[in-house]
């Protein structure tokens, strides 16, 4: 863009536009080149799925540290199936740990 030389421009008008073509012409040089775009996509996924185990990690330790171990003779609420209950039914129901095993229910 070339600045046009003329009465229409005012003095200080004209400074300012040579200002900002050289300060556009330096910034451009001091951009970075572009990169390859399924280089980008690739570094993008990267580091989403760092992010994800990072925070499933943290999810992991937050919820063992909330919820103390379970011994025998505790209280422990259990959750029914809304398949084969009726709408007056409990929805949990509270049991008794009597003998602590390896697997889940």
């Amino acid at each position: 863009m070339k600045l046009k030389q003329g009465p229409s421009y005012p003095k200080k008008l004209k400074l300012c536009l040579r200002y900002l073509q050289k300060l556009k012409v330096s910034l451009h040089r001091l951009a970075p080149k572009p990169e390859n775009s399924t280089l980008k996509i690739f570094k993008a996924k990267k580091r989403a799925a760092g992010a994800l185990e990072y925070q499933a990690k943290r999810m992991k330790i937050l919820s063992n540290n909330k919820q103390k171990p379970i011994t025998v003779g505790d209280c422990v609420i259990v959750p029914m199936s809304d398949v084969d209950k009726a709408k007056s039914d409990l929805r949990n129901i509270i049991a008794i740990v009597m003998k602590k095993k390896r697997r889940l229910i």
